[in-house]
């Protein structure tokens, strides 16, 4: 494995060009680093945390050209203790020669810091918000099916409606239509099968009101000052039901399951802690038909500082999870993406004094590393955001870099690499800043 150099290969600047619409916000290179005389042991966790959070961006994606289909830390997630509103979403009228491979879609930040999607039309020159959120930064890692007939990508919208994702898994087409939450147990309350009945119970171990949800209900409702709920319109079928409990410093969780009893919901009791899950990348196969994911998990550590751990999940577009992936000892899985030729799939991972892309099959098993870049004595790398080439010969990637002697400086470059080969080549170099 080889660690890149800057010598640009003819060709490249095409592909470079539309890599640069991939990633829309970079810092800048790791060159010219002077070693200091005396370098201490860094604490890597911390520092990785905070290089997370700093550098964490937004993904715009250009939808690929129609081919036949053989497809940072993370920031808390604040419970709304009123039911937040979402407006509907109404379907937009596409243009009268709609191709796919004209469009570019992107997440726009609103001045109320909502984020939403929004299909710009290369050809006509032409814009639609296809989604309606009001949640503040609720899209992440957005994506397109290889066939250009779906977006994928990853939001804390309407979270309490699933079983325990502080963000989940969503699709929708490019129209605005569609719109459906892949993980969490979801249930769509409009479809739920009823009877309805009023689910009553206890939140435990909450400071504070609390948000509770049950599977398929119509909304949510608040606990009272003792942590007692009464929630109707709660579909007999409901299989789980949620709490989730904010404070100014903390959040709280919890759920439990539900089985009907002669026709009723029993009371439950729903005990909440420190701890969460959710997902931060997403990947959806050349067919269409199978989800690639990094899914965390965090709780509180000796420091009362949360603790992520990562891994790999495959998933089918029913929410089913299929397996996980076999990642290589003392490494944290960053990203994911499939190959838009093979039953493939490419990651980027962050090793204690290295920084990877590794390979697995549709199964989850592993097909070994493809480039290793070792850290510098007084740096940090980290590699993230893989993209295939729309004809699966390259791998374009980020590398994070994040200089912790003296006061810290970061930047992010864009580095390829053939699929075949070790052979890798920096695209874009950066500042630091």
């Amino acid at each position: 494995m080889k660690t890149p150099t800057a010598q640009p290969r003819p060709g490249a600047i095409a592909f470079s060009l539309l890599l640069g619409t991939l990633f829309s916000l970079l810092f800048t290179a790791c060159s010219g680093l002077t070693s200091p005389s005396v370098t201490p042991t860094p604490d890597y966790a911390a520092l990785e945390t905070r290089a997370i959070v700093e550098l964490e961006a937004r993904l715009t994606a250009r939808a690929p050209t129609p081919a036949p289909t053989p497809t940072p830390e993370e920031e808390e997630v604040v419970a709304m203790l009123e039911p937040m509103p979402t407006a509907e979403v109404a379907p937009t009228a596409e243009p009268e020669f709609f191709d796919p491979a004209m469009m570019l879609a992107y997440v726009r930040r609103a001045e109320d810091q909502s984020t939403n999607i929004v299909l710009h039309d290369i050809g006509f020159l032409t814009e639609e918000m296809i989604t309606h959120f009001v949640e503040p930064n609720s899209i992440h890692d957005l994506k397109w099916s290889r066939d250009g007939q779906w977006l994928v990508f990853i939001s804390s919208h309407d979270f309490v409606r699933s079983r325990n994702g502080e963000r989940n898994i969503f699709m929708i087409r490019p129209d605005g239509t569609g719109l459906r939450m892949i993980t969490g147990s979801y249930m769509d309350p409009e479809q739920a099968p009823g009877p309805y009945v009023t689910l009553r119970g206890q939140v435990t171990g909450a400071e504070g009101a609390c948000l509770v949800y049950a599977q398929g209900a119509s909304s949510p409702t608040t606990t009272d000052g003792d942590g007692a709920f009464e929630l109707s319109g709660v579909p007999i079928s409901a299989r789980w039901a949620r709490a989730v409990c904010q404070t100014e410093d903390r959040v709280r969780q919890g759920n439990v399951d539900l089985m009907p009893v002669s026709g009723e919901l029993p009371e439950v009791t729903i005990p909440v802690e420190a701890k969460g899950e959710g997902w931060r990348s997403v990947s959806l196969s050349r067919d269409g038909t199978l989800l690639a994911a990094v899914h965390y998990t965090w709780s509180l550590d000796d420091e009362d500082q949360r603790s992520y751990t990562y891994e790999g999940v495959l998933y089918d577009l029913n929410g089913v999870s299929l397996g996980t992936l076999e990642l290589p000892p003392d490494t944290t899985l960053t990203g994911l993406d499939w190959s838009p030729t093979e039953d493939k799939l490419v990651g980027t991972l962050k090793g204690e004094k290295s920084t990877l892309l590794w390979q697995w099959d549709a199964s989850g098993r592993s097909l070994g590393g493809l480039v290793e870049i070792e850290n510098p004595e007084d740096t940090i790398l980290t590699t993230a955001q893989p993209a295939w080439s729309p004809d699966g010969s390259q791998i374009a990637f980020e590398l994070r870099c994040q200089y912790w002697w003296g006061d810290p400086k970061y930047r992010t470059d864009l580095l390829l690499v053939p699929a075949q080969s070790e052979d890798v080549r920096v695209l874009v170099e950066s500042e630091w800043g």
